[in-house]
Protein backbone atom coordinates (compact mmCIF):
# COMPACT_ATOMS: atom_id res chain seq x y z
CA UNK A 1 0.00 0.00 0.00
CA UNK A 2 1.22 3.52 -0.57
CA UNK A 3 2.29 5.44 2.20
CA UNK A 4 2.14 9.69 1.68
CA UNK A 5 3.56 11.65 4.02
CA UNK A 6 2.80 15.41 3.55
CA UNK A 7 3.75 18.68 5.55
CA UNK A 8 0.68 20.35 6.93
CA UNK A 9 0.39 23.98 6.19
CA UNK A 10 0.61 25.68 9.50
CA UNK A 11 -2.78 27.17 10.01
CA UNK A 12 -4.18 28.75 13.23
CA UNK A 13 -7.69 28.96 12.37
CA UNK A 14 -9.06 25.68 13.48
CA UNK A 15 -11.30 25.19 10.91
CA UNK A 16 -8.51 25.62 8.40
CA UNK A 17 -6.84 22.42 10.44
CA UNK A 18 -10.18 20.59 10.20
CA UNK A 19 -10.35 20.95 6.09
CA UNK A 20 -6.38 19.54 6.07
CA UNK A 21 -7.30 16.57 8.35
CA UNK A 22 -10.55 16.05 6.32
CA UNK A 23 -8.70 16.62 3.02
CA UNK A 24 -6.41 13.68 4.65
CA UNK A 25 -8.92 11.35 5.34
CA UNK A 26 -10.69 11.60 1.93
CA UNK A 27 -6.96 11.07 -0.13
CA UNK A 28 -6.26 7.83 2.18
CA UNK A 29 -9.73 6.72 1.51
CA UNK A 30 -9.52 7.04 -2.13
CA UNK A 31 -6.57 4.94 -1.66
CA UNK A 32 -7.49 2.40 0.04
CA UNK A 33 -10.65 2.03 -2.81
CA UNK A 34 -8.04 2.06 -5.48
CA UNK A 35 -6.26 -0.85 -3.51
CA UNK A 36 -8.97 -2.95 -3.04
CA UNK A 37 -10.83 -2.05 -6.68
CA UNK A 38 -7.31 -3.56 -8.32
CA UNK A 39 -7.55 -6.58 -6.20
CA UNK A 40 -10.69 -7.52 -6.87
CA UNK A 41 -10.14 -6.95 -10.50
CA UNK A 42 -7.26 -9.59 -9.70
CA UNK A 43 -9.38 -11.89 -8.02
CA UNK A 44 -11.97 -12.21 -10.56
CA UNK A 45 -9.01 -12.88 -13.31
CA UNK A 46 -8.10 -16.14 -11.49
CA UNK A 47 -11.47 -17.07 -10.79
CA UNK A 48 -12.22 -16.51 -14.78
CA UNK A 49 -8.50 -18.80 -15.00
CA UNK A 50 -9.45 -21.31 -12.73
CA UNK A 51 -12.87 -21.58 -13.83
CA UNK A 52 -11.46 -21.98 -17.21
CA UNK A 53 -8.72 -25.16 -16.35
CA UNK A 54 -10.86 -26.63 -13.96
CA UNK A 55 -13.02 -27.29 -16.71
CA UNK A 56 -10.66 -29.50 -19.02
CA UNK A 57 -9.82 -31.70 -15.55
CA UNK A 58 -11.42 -35.39 -15.56
CA UNK A 59 -12.85 -36.60 -12.28
CA UNK A 60 -9.95 -37.71 -10.32
CA UNK A 61 -7.96 -34.40 -11.37
CA UNK A 62 -10.28 -32.63 -9.88
CA UNK A 63 -10.92 -34.67 -6.54
CA UNK A 64 -6.97 -34.43 -5.81
CA UNK A 65 -7.54 -30.68 -6.33
CA UNK A 66 -10.09 -30.28 -4.17
CA UNK A 67 -8.20 -32.16 -1.40
CA UNK A 68 -5.51 -30.22 -1.81
CA UNK A 69 -7.26 -26.91 -1.63
CA UNK A 70 -9.08 -28.34 1.42
CA UNK A 71 -5.96 -29.20 2.74
CA UNK A 72 -4.27 -25.12 2.46
CA UNK A 73 -7.56 -23.51 3.46
CA UNK A 74 -6.77 -22.03 7.01
CA UNK A 75 -9.24 -23.09 9.43
CA UNK A 76 -10.00 -26.83 8.05
CA UNK A 77 -11.18 -28.02 11.77
CA UNK A 78 -11.13 -31.75 10.31
CA UNK A 79 -7.11 -31.54 9.47
CA UNK A 80 -6.07 -30.25 13.22
CA UNK A 81 -2.93 -32.33 14.66
CA UNK A 82 -3.46 -31.74 18.55
CA UNK A 83 0.67 -31.28 19.98
CA UNK A 84 -0.01 -34.97 21.46
CA UNK A 85 -1.31 -36.06 18.39
CA UNK A 86 2.22 -35.21 16.86
CA UNK A 87 4.08 -36.34 19.85
CA UNK A 88 2.19 -39.58 19.31
CA UNK A 89 3.07 -39.97 15.91
CA UNK A 90 6.70 -38.88 16.28
CA UNK A 91 7.34 -41.38 19.29
CA UNK A 92 5.67 -43.62 16.98
CA UNK A 93 8.16 -42.83 14.06
CA UNK A 94 11.01 -43.10 16.74
CA UNK A 95 10.54 -45.94 17.48
CA UNK A 96 10.40 -47.66 13.57
CA UNK A 97 13.57 -46.12 13.04
CA UNK A 98 14.76 -47.97 16.44
CA UNK A 99 13.76 -51.29 15.04
CA UNK A 100 15.23 -50.63 11.87
CA UNK A 101 12.54 -50.15 9.94
CA UNK A 102 13.71 -47.29 7.47
CA UNK A 103 15.22 -46.80 4.47
CA UNK A 104 18.30 -44.99 3.69
CA UNK A 105 18.55 -42.26 0.91
CA UNK A 106 20.07 -44.92 -1.80
CA UNK A 107 17.52 -47.07 -1.14
CA UNK A 108 14.92 -44.47 -1.40
CA UNK A 109 16.99 -43.17 -5.03
CA UNK A 110 17.11 -46.28 -5.85
CA UNK A 111 13.22 -47.68 -5.26
CA UNK A 112 12.82 -44.22 -7.65
CA UNK A 113 15.10 -45.01 -10.27
CA UNK A 114 13.13 -48.42 -10.91
CA UNK A 115 10.38 -47.52 -11.02
CA UNK A 116 10.69 -44.40 -13.39
CA UNK A 117 11.79 -47.34 -15.50
CA UNK A 118 8.53 -49.31 -15.33
CA UNK A 119 6.29 -46.33 -16.93
CA UNK A 120 8.80 -45.94 -19.82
Amino acid sequence: MCVFKVQAPKVSHTFGAFLWLSAQYYIRAYFVFLYKAHNMAAAATIDKELNKHTGLLNAEQKRSLLDFIKAILPGDRNNVTTLEQYNKELGEAEAEIERGEYHTHEQAKEFLKERKSVRK
